[in-house]
């Protein structure tokens, strides 16, 4: 076929041609080629070319190249941080190494920067510092897949991770300066945004574990998708009070885009095994951490409230987005499997996950308690958890509790009356309708006037057939009257030995108790027919001698 233009025809063609190559020699208008970078770190250096036959060695010097749209394609091998294996506890020594990987370049809106595991290969990001993978602030549109991240938690002791909050207790409290914490060690984290704002990130099919603080984890930040990824053993160590995936503080990308569709999602993930051991510390809560409890977070504090499977918290109050967590599985984490909490201005569909065995912490305590470490008590919460909230949709989630293993021996409530419970001295003793940890009444324990003036009960009196030799738990919930400051409550057994009385405190069987939140108090009991009768010894006269309540108190 022949085509044929008239003048006026070849006319417009030519000017548009003379107009297009205008365009393309000044650089107006081009053709976009995306490229591709490759690392291995088994035959990589960083002066090849990056080339998939000449690779670089490290994935930052690949970074620093890359522009929007490019991806980089890391091959099998083990990324460790700069000093990896450098660390020592013993004398605080490069406690704060930095993180492997370091983003800080940005995609745009139709061109991410990829990150990804070359086709068939598991690369390994490994750390013992800050963390493995992180974004830098304001950096968006980023693509993170296919990595193992591994932290240092399988390598670090309960002895060492608690020495060290206490060392981060005297850093703090030193008037002149001479003490430095920073000590990202017990903190690092997988794969995070840094606490600096992000949007249009994604992190999937990566596997991240052992990790002393969250395994992922976006503060500050909006359109974030975390999917199929593996998550587990992870913020065990940190006294940060932590869990596994975080979104906290979220806050909308810009004024115009703070709509109520769901811009963060928690899709597809496996998360499993993650849990606190050790309480928090800090020196300043944050403005809107929602606990009003005044020992939160002191240096006195010795519950653990944390450990979340997933966990969305403090967004800003201004945010009306929507969180959306589906389709993922929730096994043995230390509290919940899905908590969504403090986010005043927006919603979460809750839908299609499921929750195997979590709040597993009280089982953890037990646990820590026969190797002889401290125990640190907190709530009794296993499934899925919403309050602070603008609303929530939950639908078509399953949820498995763990039975209890145990044969409860004795159990009082104080909803009908004292149970055989009486005064140590003259403090009052007497049902209360004030408070209560289940149930509408408990055991108020008023006017104390000495440090041993306590409730007590004698179980054998009570007709209650115990084996001697035989070891039993003792559990009781404790709460201090309201206006009072926190102090220790003790289970102590009071007992003859060869004709001389003695009290003796059962092991494990203290904790701080404050005002704000009832606190389960444990202890081992081998019982002898030397025992005269066991006591709640609350506050000592130091602490206040404050009246308090029990409750639910059991032998299994």
């Amino acid at each position: 076929m022949t085509f044929k233009f008239n003048y006026f025809q070849k006319t417009i063609v030519l000017k548009q041609i003379k107009i297009l190559v205008f365009l393309m020699f000044s650089g107006l208008i081009f053709s976009q080629n995306n490229d591709f970078y490759y690392v291995s770190a088994l035959i990589g250096s960083d002066s090849n070319n990056g080339s998939e036959t000449a690779p670089f060695e490290t994935i930052n010097r690949a970074i620093s190249l890359v522009n929007p749209g490019d991806t980089i394609f890391v091959m099998n091998g083990t990324y460790q941080n700069d000093g990896y294996g450098t660390v020592d506890t013993t004398t605080n020594t490069n406690m704060n190494n930095n993180h492997v990987v370091t983003i800080n370049k940005s995609g745009t809106a139709g061109a991410y920067i990829t990150l990804k595991n070359y086709p068939g290969h598991t690369p390994i990001i490994q750390f013992d510092g800050r963390g493995g993978i992180v974004i830098s602030n304001d950096m968006n549109y980023i693509i993170i897949e296919g990595f193992e991240v591994v932290g240092p938690g399988a390598s670090i002791t309960y002895a060492e991770a608690y020495a060290d909050r206490q060392y981060k207790v005297l850093a703090a409290s030193d008037p002149d300066d001479d003490i430095n914490y920073n000590h990202t060690y017990f903190s690092g984290k997988g794969i995070w945004g840094g606490y600096g704002a992000h949007h249009h990130i994604i992190i999937r099919n990566n596997i991240v574990h052992d990790t002393a603080g969250s395994g992922i984890r976006f503060n500050d930040s909006d359109h974030i998708t975390i999917e199929n990824n593996e998550v587990y053993n992870t913020t065990w160590w940190t006294s940060s009070a932590s869990s596994a995936v975080v979104f906290a503080e979220t806050i909308a990308s810009s004024e115009v885009d703070n709509g109520t569709d769901p811009k963060m999602v928690m899709r597809g993930n496996l998360v499993y095994n993650n849990w606190n051991r050790i309480p928090f510390y800090v020196t300043q809560l944050p403005d809107n951490s929602g606990n009003t409890n005044p020992n939160y977070g002191t240096a006195n504090y010795n519950s653990i409230l944390d450990g979340q499977g997933l966990y969305v918290t403090r967004s800003d109050d201004n945010y009306n987005g929507t969180f959306l967590f589906e389709n993922n599985v929730c096994i043995n984490n230390g509290k919940n499997g899905i908590n969504f909490d403090n986010s005043l201005g927006a919603s979460a569909i809750i839908q299609n996950n499921s929750m195997y065995y979590n709040g597993v912490h009280e089982i953890l305590q037990d646990l820590s308690a026969v190797d002889g470490n401290t125990t640190h008590r907190g709530q009794n919460v296993a499934g899925i958890t919403s309050r602070k909230v603008k609303g929530v949709t939950i639908v078509n989630n399953i949820v498995v509790t763990r039975e209890s293993v145990s044969d409860e021996l004795i159990s009082f409530d104080f909803e009908e009356s004292t149970a055989g419970w009486s005064s140590w001295g003259p403090a009052s003793v007497a049902l209360s309708s004030n408070e209560s940890h289940f149930g509408s009444k408990s055991l108020l324990i008023s006017g104390r006037a000495a440090d041993w003036q306590s409730p007590k009960i004698d179980l054998e009196d009570l007709g209650y057939d115990l084996d001697v030799g035989q070891k039993y738990k003792i559990y009781v919930w404790v709460k201090l009257v309201a206006g009072s400051s926190s102090g220790d409550v003790q289970l102590t057994l009071r007992k003859t030995v060869n004709g001389n009385t003695i009290s003796s405190p059962l092991f494990g069987g203290v904790e701080t108790v404050s005002q704000d939140d009832w606190t389960l108090i444990s202890g081992d009991y081998t019982h002898q027919l030397s025992s005269d009768f066991l006591y709640v010894r609350g506050p000592v006269q130091s602490e206040g001698l404050a009246d308090f309540y029990i409750d639910d108190f059991s032998v299994v």
